[in-house]
């Protein structure tokens, strides 16, 4: 595995990592249910935890960033960073969506037991969700048309087709009924980190200019980006 710095600030719970071939992760991951992102301090913790890891900016190579949905400041905060540490060191910067990296992560713990077709719930603010429905095949997710933006649970309920397996972490302060809930065992970053190396090795080239954030609005998944693409880098 390379050497990659993943940041996701687009939670409740920050979680960075640092991972490195043929060394353990270094994680920055804080424990508690509504944790928000470092501001200012963010970046003093990006510095310790490359120490930790005895890594340097110039010893990496990629980046990658959660895009939200998510927190309004929390997300201009990972990407600001990022891209920054991306355009100084000439670094690839990959983004995952928070819905596909909850998508991943399920798939990761469940293996073989993860239904073909699921839908992935997760919180925002006060009432507000988001959802995908996700098909897995011959070890690959794909997410099903866009992310989707639900105002109370009522919404949420109408919008997942009848007998469908809907999984939510079980720190969410969701109370969903039939839903599933998954004990995650790492911190986000560390699939975000995967996903990086992926992509890293197939070469793929992403601008920086297709990474954009993916804000909470009330009428929606605010999109800055022209095309739905662009936020599964």
């Amino acid at each position: 595995m390379s050497a990659i710095l993943a940041v996701d600030t687009s939670r409740f719970a920050t979680s960075l990592a640092v991972t490195r071939a043929g060394s353990p992760p270094t994680v920055f991951a804080p424990q508690g249910p509504r944790v928000h992102p470092p501001k200012d301090e963010i970046f003093l913790v990006v510095q310790a935890l490359l120490e930790r890891s005895g890594c340097a900016l110039a010893d990496l190579d990629a980046l990658a960033v959660c895009v939200g949905p998510g927190s309004f400041t929390g997300l201009r905060i990972g990407l600001a960073m990022t891209k920054t540490f991306a355009m100084v060191g000439r670094l690839p910067l990959y983004a995952l969506d928070a819905v596909s990296l909850e998508a991943r992560r399920v798939a990761r713990i469940l293996g073989t037991d993860l239904p073909p077709r699921f839908c992935v719930v997760v919180p925002g603010y006060g009432s507000v969700t988001f959802s995908g429905l996700f098909t897995a095949a011959e070890g690959k997710l794909e997410l099903e048309g866009d992310i989707r933006w639900h105002g109370d649970p009522e919404e949420l309920a109408a919008s997942i087709p009848e007998g469908l397996t809907r999984f939510v972490s079980s720190e969410s302060p969701l109370d969903l009924e039939n839903a599933v809930p998954v004990v995650f065992t790492e911190p986000s970053a560390l699939e975000l980190a995967r996903h990086a190396g992926e992509r890293l090795e197939a070469a793929v080239d992403v601008p920086l200019n297709r990474i954009q954030p993916l804000y909470l609005k009330p009428f929606g998944v605010g999109r800055k980006a022209r095309r739905p693409e662009d936020f599964r880098s």
